[in-house]
């Protein structure tokens, strides 16, 4: 089940997506809370389907670039929805679905974020996420995002990537890191990295790249691939 974004999410995607101009019907392959967040403050008409992929058997990440992995990641997800969508009657799939308006473009994406040349998805618990996030008061961070825009009815497909990088500051107070960890979506933001938190706000020092690419969605990249 999705998750809904919190107030500071939304807060975050209203200020920093970017309005589309005249965008067709989205399907959005994600059942990331900051993604949708994004994408409702961008203006665009959007439909949700979570893909049924095993993320970890795709890729090495310890050998691949995680502009590469991203992207493969991406393009798996749109494949397995495409395929999903191509099933006759699919028990599976959420009530009220079909029939897609004409012209629905499919947006899958997936995101890892870069720590000292590591790569770092998901925390797998809450001890991994508050390692993570101690950890970017030593060193600067990025994130790195994989995007696949697949037209349903003619099946033409954009692939793209973009990254960013974050430097926090090295007075990272215990209060702050527990008010991060307790956040419930935390788990759900690659390398735990919930940059829209407000308690971590007076602490970045720098942020390269827009905080919407940040927060998963790059919405002037998918304007363009658009």
């Amino acid at each position: 089940m999705a998750l809904t974004p919190s107030r500071f999410t939304v807060d975050a995607a209203i200020a920093g997506a970017l309005r589309l101009a005249n965008p067709p019907p989205l399907l959005l392959g994600s059942q990331s809370a900051s993604r949708r967040a994004i994408l409702t403050a961008s203006g665009a008409e959007f439909k949700t389907l979570v893909p049924d992929i095993d993320e970890k058997a795709i890729g090495d990440r310890l050998q691949d670039q995680p502009a590469a992995l991203v992207r493969a990641i991406a393009v798996a997800k749109s494949d397995a929805l495409v395929a999903r969508l191509g099933g006759e009657h699919d028990a599976s799939l959420p009530e009220g679905l079909l029939p897609l308006s004409p012209g629905t473009v499919l947006l899958t994406s997936d995101q890892v974020v870069t720590y000292q040349g590591t790569i770092r998805e998901k925390p797998t618990d809450l001890a991994q996420a508050r390692a993570f996030v101690q950890s970017y008061a030593t060193a600067p961070c990025g994130t790195c995002g994989g995007y696949c825009l697949h037209d349903i009815d003619s099946g033409e497909r954009v692939i793209a990537d973009d990254s960013t990088s974050i430097v926090f500051q090295e007075d990272l107070p215990a209060e702050v890191v527990d008010a991060v960890v307790a956040t419930e979506e935390l788990m759900w933001c690659a390398g735990a990295l919930m940059i829209e938190h407000p308690a971590w706000s007076p602490y970045i020092k720098e942020v390269v790249g827009g905080l919407d690419s940040v927060m998963g969605l790059n919405m002037t990249l998918i304007a363009r691939m658009l």
